[in-house]
């Protein structure tokens, strides 16, 4: 198979319209994107590249660390998935060809494509994939907005290492739009699991913030910085609010809103 010269990779990345379009919007300079993502590319353990007469493409996976040691197996992510010229047929052919190089290396997959990607997410449930469910990302330029001070913020604060059995109570007992649990290969131990690894995270790293009331841990959110793409970016930051969970009790009280709005802010 003839292999696919740097200048090919980087003509898939600039023409893969998806990233594309989430570059413009999240204000990302789409060569340092293209450059970092051929790189990646390049360094990938488990890639593979497809050409044939009249389309070329690639597939790459990485590995994802959390999920393998929760199910003490070699689980990974798709990473990259992308043909020059999108086929249906193609698409089957390169994971195909991928699976048959690395099936023994890899355990479990949990793949994310756009939804407008329709060839080949019919290529991923033709190779036994099977859906889970769907989910939107927003994005906003956060550096203009003034946050109003607003006196719930005297409720909200930094996760003390007390509080964390209680917010892994919180998230098992009422974050009930988390993927894990509508995927029917995940149990509850499994998905409470991972519940801890991202509360352990995110408190490690003091990107986990509750919200009181009279003492009472209510609710918390959980937010990530792109340390990575902020690098890249140089003059912006890059970060993701994550989890947000309110007791049902709480709900509709705008406790959400305090604790997205809190966040926003420390970001």
């Amino acid at each position: 198979m003839k292999v696919l010269m740097d200048s090919d990779l980087i003509g898939l990345f600039e023409n893969y319209y998806y990233k594309n379009f989430q570059h413009k919007v999240q204000k990302l300079s789409s060569q340092k994107m293209v450059n970092k993502y051929v790189e990646n590319f390049l360094k990938a353990k488990h890639s593979h590249q497809f050409q044939t007469k009249k389309n070329r493409g690639i597939i790459s996976f990485q590995p994802f660390d959390i999920l393998s040691q929760v199910l003490n197996l070699n689980c990974f992510f798709l990473d990259h998935f992308l043909l020059q010229n999108e086929n249906e047929s193609d698409y089957q052919s390169l994971f195909k060809e991928y699976y048959k190089k690395y099936n023994k290396e890899i355990d479990f997959v949990i793949a994310r494509q756009p939804i407008d990607n329709q060839n080949s997410i019919r290529a991923l449930l033709k190779n036994d994939f099977y859906y889970v469910c769907s989910e939107s990302v927003f994005s906003k330029d956060i550096r203009q907005q003034k946050i109003i001070e607003r006196e719930e913020f005297n409720k909200i604060s930094v996760a003390k290492e007390q509080d964390i059995p209680i917010i892994k109570e919180i998230a098992m007992n009422y974050h009930k739009c988390n993927r894990y649990l509508r995927d029917e290969y995940f149990d509850a131990k499994m998905v409470q699991k991972l519940f801890e690894k991202s509360i352990e995270k995110t408190y490690h790293k003091k990107w986990l913030y509750v919200y009181r009331e009279k003492n009472e841990i209510i609710g918390y959110i959980t937010f990530l910085i792109n340390e990575k793409v902020s690098a890249l970016q140089q003059d912006l930051k890059y970060g993701s609010l994550d989890y947000i969970v309110v007791k049902d009790q709480y709900q509709g009280k705008n406790i959400g809103f305090f604790l997205n709005q809190y966040a926003i802010r420390e970001l």
